[in-house]
């Protein structure tokens, strides 16, 4: 039995071909999995914020005040900690006193 080279050099050029496009489809099914998982964690992401975004929506339609007190309750803080929040943030200097360009917003 002979051996024809062009047909050996075919099959190893198959072969190789093969060999390539099965590493091609694994590292596109790794880099599918990494986005999975990425979309994964955003939903996740995404899930944790909706009540966030809802607070944030219905504080800033809300045409009545809140009370600090209420406050402090709905974001789980102390009063400590929310004046100091807000300190930070530049809305209350360090009186604890508005600062006029909220109190001219009707914010505080």
């Amino acid at each position: 039995m002979t051996i024809n080279r062009g047909m050996l050099i075919d099959g190893y050029f198959r072969a190789r071909q093969l060999e390539i496009i099965n590493i091609d489809l694994l590292t596109s099914q790794q880099r599918l999995t990494v986005k999975n998982e990425e979309l994964k964690i955003s939903s996740q992401q995404l899930e944790m914020a909706i009540p966030k975004i809802e607070f944030y929506d219905a504080v800033r339609k809300s045409e009545t005040n809140i009370k600090i007190r209420d406050l402090e309750k709905i974001l789980e803080l102390d009063k400590n900690s929310l004046y100091e929040t807000l300190r930070q943030k530049g809305i209350l200097n360090e009186d604890n006193v508005a600062e006029q360009e909220y109190i001219d917003k009707e914010l505080y």
